[in-house]
């Protein structure tokens, strides 16, 4: 979300017995749409989200915004949110090759323990990786395959509990297994809502429709609505953490009958999402649901919509900019970084994630442009990382996927794809405005355990009308919010008085009303 990192803050250690009661100020600016929230524990977030600590976060419009009636009539009216997570009850090199039982078995021990060797290292205190590379065999889970042959060497539940099978490895919508939903009407425009809220896998959807009875447009990725002319598009790309407004209408010869949404791993997208064999696109079970098609025409609105809903002044188009004559956009960060690129070890760029160190430095009110890509020796194309960043949504520059299924030229995202290549044409280059929020903002790769083994990192954003920014020096600290902001993070049972530093929640509430940034609060 557009929100300041000191609210949307994952840096923070909340131990045990503690608890923290976060406080988003959402400004009045931010454009309606559907997000989501995940544990961020940075070592355990794949274990915590994929355990089911995530949720929808729908941003609902301002009073002063206006949405065109045509989109309106079906966000109110006719729309789904279904939520997909990820359910692995074996490890991914189980789901590929079965491996010999350990002898002896390890101890059945779970641990927390520092594994700064194997990922990298986090260098900095507070923070600890749980040990992913060793985590199954801590644990002790080890069990035979359902026919009994083999031992599978990467579980994620006790021995005693049998789950092998074709229910070992599932994708739940809206914590039901393949459940049916309704499409009520035909000759009628529908919107389905997805949130793909798993830990590590693309989900790709691909309703089994006969061609030409029905027909889906992309209205909206990541919360953030697309761009007219609408795409066309026959299956729905979802890379874990992302999210997809799309619209479906299906003629009257398609009245009672039932739609398949199937998992669809077309090679032609392995160039982009990676190998569709053994890369992070899920394949366990084919059906994710079913839709119902009812059994009679509706009363409209019958044409998908053909009006531009308006965009925030943080999502101004950039496509059309010129550095050279922009003097606000910049090609590379203010010392020439020109590409973010997740590499072999679990590294951003060459280095492994430590919190005193951004990797970019860039200054608040102005828009720069990168290259994102993923590089890995041993092989190509193989398993792309997922790029993400908090804060300040991204816009693609380049048109690499004319289908626009995975990339679309000038569609608004905060999650996508990062490309194995060396080829500079075949990289995404996103541009992003760095408006209204200075501090740190975190990137890291969306697969969740590549994330906790270290391939994370952060932008230091700064307020460059107060200092050199050509002085290394000015970029050493973040900006912080207020003077004296310390965390509220207090022990469980006691009565908290929610604070910001040493300004109570009103007075904050008051000066952010008071200069136009916010119109509403909201706490977890």
């Amino acid at each position: 979300m557009h929100v300041s990192p000191w609210d949307d803050n994952v840096l923070l250690a909340i131990t045990v017995g503690h608890a923290y009661d976060y406080i988003y100020r959402i400004p009045q600016i931010h454009l309606m749409g559907m997000h989501w929230y995940h544990a961020h524990k940075h070592g355990a977030s794949a274990l915590q989200t994929a355990g089911g600590l995530a949720g929808t976060l729908e941003i609902l419009p301002h009073s002063s915004y206006v949405l065109p009636t045509d989109w309106s009539t079906l966000w109110e009216h006719k729309s789904t949110i279904l939520v997909f997570q990820h359910h692995m009850f074996t490890g991914m090199k189980a789901r590929l090759t079965p491996a010999p039982a350990p002898t002896p078995a390890p101890a059945p021990e779970m641990m927390e323990t520092k594994v700064e060797a194997e990922v990298g290292g986090m260098g900095f205190e507070g923070f600890e990786a749980f040990d992913y590379l060793n985590m199954n065999d801590q644990a002790g889970m080890y069990n035979k395959t359902s026919n009994g042959v083999g031992v599978l060497d990467e579980q994620s539940i006790w021995p005693s509990v049998q789950v092998f099978g074709q229910y070992d490895d599932i994708y739940t919508v809206n914590g039901g297994f393949q459940p049916r939903t309704g499409l009520p009407t035909t000759n009628d425009v529908y919107v389905y809502r997805f949130v793909n809220s798993g830990a590590f896998m693309t989900l790709e959807l691909k309703p089994d429709y006969p061609e030409g009875e029905c027909e889906m447009v992309m209205l909206s990725r990541d919360g953030m609505f697309h761009q007219q002319p609408l795409v066309r598009i026959r299956t729905v790309v979802l890379v874990t953490g992302s999210r997809a407004a799309i619209a479906i209408k299906c003629k009257s010869s398609m009245q009672g009958k039932l739609i398949s949404w199937n998992v669809d791993q077309d090679p032609s997208r392995d160039k982009f999402l990676g190998s569709s064999v053994n890369g992070n696109r899920f394949r366990a079970h084919k059906l994710i649901f079913t839709t119902m098609v009812g059994n009679k025409d509706g009363d409209g609105p019958h044409d998908f919509p053909t009006s531009q809903p308006p965009f925030p002044r943080y999502m101004d188009d950039l496509i059309s900019k010129d550095p050279a004559v922009d003097t606000f956009l910049h090609i590379g960060d203010e010392f020439g970084t020109k590409e973010v690129s997740f590499s072999s070890f679990m590294y951003v760029n060459g280095k492994p994630f430590k919190l005193d160190q951004p990797l970019l430095k860039l200054c608040k009110e102005e828009a720069y442009e990168i290259m994102i890509s993923s590089t890995n020796e041993k092989n190509t194309r193989l398993n792309p990382h997922i790029y993400h960043h908090h804060i300040h949504p991204f816009q693609f520059q380049n048109n690499i996927d004319p289908s626009g299924e995975t990339f679309r030229q000038g569609e608004w995202r905060d999650v996508a794809a990062a490309v194995q290549t060396t080829v500079d044409a075949e990289k995404p280059r996103i541009r992003w405005w760095l408006q209204d929020f200075a501090g740190p903002q975190v990137m890291h790769c969306h697969i969740l355990p590549h994330e906790d083994m270290g391939m994370m990192t952060t932008y230091n954003v700064k307020d460059c009308t107060k200092g050199d920014r050509t002085d290394p020096d000015f970029w050493k600290d973040f900006d912080f919010p207020y003077p004296g902001y310390v965390p509220n993070i207090y022990k469980i049972g006691q009565d908290p008085t929610l604070t910001f530093g040493t300004q109570s929640q009103d007075d904050v509430l008051h000066h952010m009303e008071t200069s136009g940034k916010t119109a509403t609060t909201e706490a977890h």
